[in-house]
């Protein structure tokens, strides 16, 4: 007839949670296997990689943004502002041609040198007919 098992010592600390590095010191106990080692590499690896993609993202989000705006700079340095007046009621764009911060177009003119230009141009909300609005024209055209 076998023995009793002996009663746990109550006095016996508790394990607590298993540290971060805890998967490097697994292999010393019996029950460790090697597949449990590749898939704690393989965890360890996978988490690595996905924090380089994030890196990677944000340093391509970061170069396209400075990118985009060093053009929109340039575009911007090209452009004289003229005054304009405008000639007809701000139309707002239809709903599925309107974007995320698109106003309204009216027609304006303004004149060049001795040549008077007209063209749809995107104005500020609240622009009434007969006001003045400052808008570039390209320093190359003519």
């Amino acid at each position: 007839m076998a023995t009793p098992a002996a009663a746990p010592d109550p006095r016996a600390p508790v394990p607590g949670p298993p540290a971060f590095g805890a998967g490097l010191a697994r292999h010393r106990n019996p029950l460790w296997r090697r597949t449990d080692s590749l898939r704690w590499w393989l965890r360890v690896l996978l988490v690595l990689g996905m924090a380089a993609a994030l890196l990677v993202a944000l340093l391509i989000a970061l170069l396209q943004y400075h990118a985009t705006r060093a053009e929109t700079l340039r575009h911007d340095a090209e452009l004289r502002p003229v005054q304009a007046v405008v000639l007809s009621v701000p139309v707002a764009p239809p709903a599925p041609l309107a974007s995320a911060g698109s106003g309204p177009t009216a027609l304006v003119r303004w004149n060049v040198g001795s040549t008077t230009r007209e063209q749809n141009v995107g104005v500020p909300f609240g622009t009434g007919v007969g006001a003045r609005y400052r808008c570039g024209w390209p320093r190359t055209a003519r």
